[in-house]
């Protein structure tokens, strides 16, 4: 089900969808991936679907960002979606230099760099190339299962194994990229799910345990 929250009220606007990842665009666009059934744009009150059919690479969303450019980004099973700002779709695999097709998280950092986490590590796009890093370079887990950037300006990772800070300017020859926290700083649970930072710089961690 999509609820809206308007007037104290709850309102069902779509009973008929499994919601998987939503995005506020900087146009105030609101886009809703989903489960089966592709993308939706709502845009001053109007519903647009973007599946299969139009391109997409998968109907099945999981992450959704957007670009310096105003084009949105959509991470599936089968790669990355762009949808370009005059409505035609862009796509991305491992063909194109992807780390892998099973895209789970994504970020637009403050230089506009794109980043992505997959299954088998975590891919950089910038000016139309992908870089990609792994275990090799540093990571405590190729699995990425969610991105964000503090305030500071740093890059922090939640893994399969643990949560990854990552250092300034880094390429994919160095093996030491990362910086890895696990139970032995104090984490809960290695099983990272989602991170974000709070209004006082506080990191929160969600993970099979519970939260950080």
């Amino acid at each position: 089900h999509l609820l809206s929250y308007e007037n104290k009220k709850i309102g069902i606007e779509k009973s008929d969808i499994s919601v998987r990842s939503l995005f506020l665009d900087s146009k105030n666009t609101l886009w809703i991936g989903t489960i089966g059934d592709g993308v939706f744009q709502l845009k001053e009150g109007k519903y647009k679907n973007y599946t299969t059919e139009d391109g997409l690479r998968d109907n099945t969303i999981y992450c959704i960002t957007e670009d310096d450019q105003g084009r949105v980004w959509l991470g599936t099973d089968k790669g990355l979606s762009r949808i370009e700002t005059n409505g035609k779709i862009t796509t991305f695999s491992e063909n194109q230099g992807l780390a892998d097709n099973y895209v789970r998280c994504a970020l637009k950092d403050n230089n506009g760099i794109m980043w992505f986490g997959t299954y088998r590590g975590l891919s950089r796009f910038q000016d139309g190339v992908f870089q990609n890093f792994t275990t090799k370079n540093g990571l405590a887990n190729n699995i990425v299962l969610s991105i964000t950037q503090d305030t500071k300006g740093t890059i922090w990772l939640a893994t399969e194994n643990g949560l990854c800070q990552m250092k300034p300017n880094i390429n994919n020859k160095q093996t030491d990229a990362f910086i890895n926290y696990t139970k032995k700083e104090g984490l809960a649970s290695q099983n990272l799910w989602a991170i974000i930072e709070d209004g006082e710089g506080n990191l929160w961690i969600g993970h099979r345990n519970g939260i950080d």
